[in-house]
C-alpha cells in the first residue's frame, strides 16, 4: 500500500511498549537524494494501550521536538511511500504541516 498525504497511522512501537500514531504529511517529489518520491511522516502527540480509533482523529496533535537545548520543531521524518505492513490506517485529516523535511 502507497501513503497519501493526510492519511493517520498506528504501530506498536517496540522502544515504548505502547501504540504510536503518524500522519503523512505529504508526499515530497523525487530530489537529489532519491529518484523516487518519499513520504514525509509526522509523528503525533499520542501513545496508547491500544491501537488508535477513528473517534480519537480529531483530538490529534502534532509531536514538537523540544528537548533540552534543540530548538522546538515538528518531528518529521522520510521515508518510503510504501507503507509497512504493521502499520495500520486508521483514517485521514487535513495534514497538519507542510514543513520541509530536513531528515
Amino acid at each position: 500500500m502507497k501513503a497519501s498525504a493526510g492519511a493517520v497511522y498506528t504501530v506498536y512501537n517496540q522502544y515504548l511498549k505502547r501504540y504510536t500514531a503518524c500522519q503523512v504529511a505529504y508526499i515530497a517529489p523525487p530530489d537529489t537524494v532519491s529518484k523516487e518520491p518519499w513520504a514525509v511522516i509526522l509523528s503525533l502527540e499520542w501513545v496508547g494501550d491500544a491501537p488508535l480509533t477513528a473517534e480519537e482523529l480529531p483530538h490529534l496533535r502534532p509531536l514538537y521536538k523540544d528537548f533540552m537545548y534543540w530548538p522546538r520543531e515538528l518531528h518529521l521524518l522520510r521515508v518510503p511511500v510504501e507503507v509497512p505492513p504493521q502499520y495500520t490506517l486508521v483514517g485521514t485529516l487535513p495534514p497538519f504541516t507542510d514543513e520541509p523535511c530536513r531528515s
